[in-house]
């Protein structure tokens, strides 16, 4: 059971890192990581990625989706995202992160992890993003 404050209650935090670390040891290769403000321990970035998401990544490299969706959670928290596209011109997501705000250093963090998960990453020749520039400022 995820682990309670002396009330009962779990900070959002909490509850995140109790199902990230569940994810990750679901199934050997997915990888999971919480960053979170060392005073307050709210999260900033929490990011994860599947074994299938990073097959998926390695098998089609060549070009990254980077998009994120806005206003769409209870915690308004954006959701930043990387996709590939398949064999059968399907789009594929290979990485997702919940970032507490937009900014450069959270992005960054996202894209860090996203890195070290994923050796094949130096062949990736194109990253494509919608009007959102400030998205490519993180490479």
């Amino acid at each position: 059971c995820c682990p309670c404050d002396s009330r009962g209650v779990k900070s959002d935090a909490t509850r995140t890192d109790y199902v990230l670390r569940e994810f990750v040891d679901k199934e050997p290769g997915n990888s999971a990581s919480i960053i979170k403000e060392e005073e307050s321990q709210m999260f900033h970035v929490a990011v994860f990625q599947s074994a299938r998401m990073k097959r998926l990544f390695g098998a089609f490299l060549e070009v990254v989706l980077v998009d994120t969706t806005h206003g769409n959670n209870a915690n308004q928290s954006k959701l930043f995202s990387n996709a590939v596209t398949d064999l059968f011109g399907k789009g594929q997501y290979v990485m997702h992160a919940l970032v507490k705000a937009e900014t450069k250093e959270n992005l960054r963090l996202a894209i860090d992890c996203f890195e070290n998960w994923n050796p094949p990453w130096t062949k990736i020749k194109v990253f494509m993003t919608d009007e959102a520039f400030h998205e490519m400022m993180s490479f």
